[in-house]
């Protein structure tokens, strides 16, 4: 019997099937939403996105539940595809944080929020190589404060702002 580790595909591996899959998916996906117009990967149609998602879900649980899900596959594949074609970022996915001591969960597999799935890598505002995650931008759309209390009104090409 193989290690545990072997299991489960290496990130990397995960990864690319993963855009792979998403990015022969799209026009599938494009369809699903019923919106067909504006999918150009520009920082507006993030807004045409951002519609969807308040219309499909009512809170940022309902997202997270449905990370599994072809439409919420969709999205998060969508919004890092954007970031990465209009900022200096790369797609990464790194779960070894989550179990250092045992294997990894696979991609979207584990159940700590979105620390599961695919991240953008680059330089991010206010200094450092940090990683967002496009499944927090689309549970954040349906937050009303931030850490400290403060009201806030988040939209999905906030993500862009992230970046340098």
């Amino acid at each position: 019997m193989p290690p545990a580790d072997e299991a489960i595909p290496q990130p990397a591996q995960q990864l690319d099937a993963w855009l792979h899959d998403r990015a022969a998916f799209f026009e599938a996906w494009r369809e699903e939403t019923g919106s067909l117009q504006g999918w150009d990967f520009s920082e507006e149609s993030l807004d045409i996105l951002e519609t969807l998602v308040r219309e499909r879900f009512s809170e940022d649980v309902e997202v997270r539940t449905a990370k599994t899900s072809s439409f919420v596959q969709g999205a998060v594949w969508y919004v890092g595809e954007t970031v990465r074609r209009n900022r200096a970022a790369s797609w990464m996915f790194n779960p070894r944080h989550l179990a250092p001591a045992g294997p990894a969960p696979a991609l979207f597999e584990g159940t700590r929020g979105q620390q599961d799935t695919p991240s953008m890598s680059g330089s991010v505002r206010g200094g450092g190589d940090g990683g967002i995650y496009p499944l927090g931008a689309l549970v954040e759309l349906f937050w009303e404060e931030d850490d400290a209390g403060e009201r806030i009104e988040p939209r999905l090409r906030d993500i862009l702002d992230c970046f340098d």
